[in-house]
């Protein structure tokens, strides 16, 4: 089954095809920039804060990617949107009582994904729907299905969980 889908796939690297080892980039580093930050915050971190932090910073870091099927990087990929979401899941977080961690760092992971796919050629419509222009990092390092530009995610989103993990600097 897998060697089916493999030989099948135009970009399929290891295990991970195309869209899924894109979609584990972004939540890798997504939970990396979140518990980096948050660590730094909030120091010394928590050991229970941590699947807090791994809960909404995943969420936040796939959510932009729901658009998928009509206007991929521009209806959920634009800073209106980031923060009317991220509004609306600290309202309902402050309504359920749920810990107000899992909100920021569901902030966090959706800044990195928009910063992550801004550093790809074809960037993200930042100001959509009052610009449908697409805008880029000055530091373009790829395509988003590229191995190099998703296992660079990876490491530095792993990288990020440790210094915020261990609490060195």
């Amino acid at each position: 089954m897998l060697e089916r889908h493999i030989v099948n796939s135009n970009s399929c690297y290891i295990l991970f095809c195309g869209e899924r080892l894109n979609r584990t980039a972004h939540v890798i580093l997504g939970v990396g920039i979140s518990i980096f930050i948050i660590s730094r915050l909030f120091s010394p971190l928590q050991a229970f804060q941590i699947p807090f932090i791994v809960l909404g910073g995943g969420i936040g870091s796939i959510f932009p990617d729901l658009d998928r099927k009509r206007g991929h990087r521009k209806i959920l990929h634009n800073i209106f949107s980031m923060f009317f979401f991220s509004m609306l899941f600290f309202m309902a977080s402050l309504y359920l009582k749920i810990p107000l961690i899992i909100p920021v760092s569901f902030f966090l992971g959706y800044v990195s994904h928009l910063l992550g796919d801004m550093m790809t050629y074809r960037g993200v419509a930042l100001l959509y729907p009052f610009k449908s222009n697409y805008y880029r990092s000055p530091l373009v390092i790829g395509r988003s299905e590229d191995l190099g530009v998703n296992l660079l995610g990876i490491v530095l989103g792993v990288i990020l969980m440790f210094f915020g993990i261990t609490g060195l600097k």
